[in-house]
């Protein structure tokens, strides 16, 4: 498929002169409607689906990518191990784990699907670790504050407690994700 013309016939998208394609199960509602008015002469389709066959096909070059990317998670969640200590703050392990990603070539790329935010990195530790959170994600922890209330506290970690990471790791846009 070398063209947008012949990947709207591989996928069945009727030929119109203009096709508006949005992606309506992240577009933010007044975005849509900005992009409407300027383009409300010519054919809106949602093509969510058409970008997610695309997506879900992968060249080696992506596939490397993403090996690249979950190199990094490895390393993060193997270092954590050596890097956890009695009495060391949840937050101050996340800004060591923050640093070193970084270091190792993680460019934190990665979009969630929830239009424009990065996914969060979360640690947690004891039974505050296990609580469940009040944010849109499963993983608990009592998070810094009230207005993100999940992942990484201030909390400091203590000999025998369990310790949950959960670690997105990005390079050039492919992203990997492990909790431990």
């Amino acid at each position: 498929i070398n063209s947008f013309k012949e990947k709207t016939k591989y996928y069945s998208i009727p030929d119109y002169d203009i096709i508006c394609g949005i992606e309506e199960d992240v577009i933010p509602l007044g975005l849509y409607k900005r992009v409407w008015n300027i383009f409300n002469k010519h054919k809106f389709i949602d093509i969510t689906p058409l970008i997610r066959k695309i997506r879900a096909i992968k060249d080696k070059e992506e596939i490397n990518l993403i090996k690249k990317s979950g190199e990094i998670n490895t390393e993060i969640h193997k270092r954590a191990k050596e890097i956890i200590k009695d009495g060391k703050g949840e937050d101050e392990l996340f800004f060591e784990l923050e640093y070193l990603s970084r270091k190792l070539g993680d460019d934190r790329s990665t979009r969630s699907r929830d239009w424009n935010s990065f996914p969060p990195n979360q640690i947690g530790s004891g039974i505050q670790g296990s609580l469940p959170n009040r944010a849109f994600i499963a993983t608990g922890g009592k998070g810094p504050n009230k207005v993100v209330p999940y992942g990484f506290s201030k909390k400091k970690m203590h000999k025998g407690e369990s310790v949950f990471i959960d670690w997105v790791s990005s390079y050039e846009g492919y992203a990997t994700d492990q909790t431990r």
